[in-house]
């Protein structure tokens, strides 16, 4: 009759050999993860279905903020935010869409023309609310970047002025920041900032010359990522647009952006005072309060450093979404930025694990609301 371990003889040391096989097994399931084990379980974890693919306003973002609260507690960290916790609340817009009037009127020598949404203007969807009005001024980039020498606004007051850029930034930043990829100063929000901290009323935005094959099209309302409202209002314009209004000034859209590019050189200017625009902008947003998870480990200084990653990712797509055909379905975003969450917590293990206290002391960063 066959038995547990093939033959009648082994039946005798069945037993012993049986607790053995279990004891290594115990042995073998309590070691110590080692460290890229502990990532990986990381990665699975924060893009498992249960966390939703950790949308903004998910209850799969909180439980990614809730498991990272819980790796930070067990490593001993202090919290970091206020009222002794490791999450810091705040606000992001998760939602918005066009409603209400939104009107652009060009004034020009006693003559209104009124622009159509969606095919000559837009607003973007980080703009403020309301209605501006007031004479256009045309601002090359709209950049101010001291370590390239080069401001558009250099004596050059914008203060209740409607404010034109373009699109991007000259093509010398890339090429001196030895790289290909762009600057900071392209970035559209950070147009917006500067045109507003130098009293604008409002920034529109045109494409200008664009790389081969792209054409002059609008942005999808809700498309280019942003704060929930940037302080200004920002609306888009089709090239074709404002060159109309700068032929009138003797000047070429084209030509304007060819010289800037060549010479690095602003060329900012203002239309005439009979020329000017009125902007409505209506917006409906939507809400939803998502947190930091922040912790602290204490070092021999006051002085500390920051070390960071995003936890949260794209829910169910969106806009956003790389993979168009797959919105609606989970985004796990291991790369968007589960992989970095793991690192950071892995790193929190290493600085905490250390019998000795760093001379400086660290601030562990989990952000949401990328």
């Amino acid at each position: 009759m066959p038995t547990l371990f093939g033959s009648r003889s082994a039946r005798k040391y069945g037993g012993a050999w049986l607790a053995a096989i279990l004891l290594l097994a115990s042995a073998s399931f309590a070691r110590e993860l080692t460290r890229a084990e502990r990532y990986v379980d990381h990665v699975k974890a924060l893009t498992s279905a249960r966390m939703e693919g950790r949308g903004a306003g998910t209850q799969g973002l909180q439980r990614a903020a809730d498991y990272i609260v819980s790796q930070f507690r067990r490593l001993g960290l202090q919290p970091a935010a206020e009222h002794n916790s490791y999450l810091q609340p705040f606000i992001v817009t998760t939602g918005a869409r066009l409603k209400g009037n939104n009107l652009l009127l060009v004034r020009s020598d006693g003559r209104e023309e009124k622009l159509k949404l969606n095919e000559d203007y837009i607003p973007l969807s980080f703009s403020s609310v309301g209605t501006v009005s007031g004479p256009v001024v045309f601002a090359g980039y709209g950049i101010s970047a001291g370590e390239f020498g080069y401001d558009d606004y250099l004596h050059f007051d914008v203060k209740d002025k409607i404010v034109v850029v373009l699109r991007y930034e000259p093509q010398s930043f890339s090429k001196r920041n030895g790289h290909e990829q762009r600057s900071h100063h392209a970035h559209l929000i950070t147009k917006a900032i500067n045109a507003r901290n130098r009293g604008a009323k409002a920034v529109v935005l045109v494409n200008g010359k664009l790389p081969e094959r792209e054409n002059d099209e609008l942005l999808k309302f809700g498309r280019m990522a942003g704060p929930s409202d940037a302080g200004i209002v920002m609306v888009q314009v089709k090239n074709e647009v404002v060159d109309g209004w700068l032929q009138a000034a003797g000047k070429s859209l084209a030509a304007v952006q060819q010289e800037i590019d060549k010479n690095q050189q602003p060329q900012s200017f203002a239309l005439a005072d009979s020329f000017q625009l009125q902007i409505t902008v209506a917006i409906e947003r939507t809400r939803a309060t998502v947190h930091n998870a922040l912790a602290y480990l204490p070092g021999e200084s006051d002085e500390y450093i920051v070390v960071g990653a995003h936890y949260d990712h794209l829910g169910r797509g969106g806009e956003s979404s790389l993979a168009p055909s797959q919105i609606g379905t989970i985004h796990p975003g291991a790369d968007d930025n589960a992989s970095g969450t793991a690192a950071l917590l892995e790193l929190a293990r290493e600085f905490s694990s250390r019998r000795q206290r760093p001379k400086r002391g660290v601030l562990f960063a989990a952000f949401s609301g990328e």
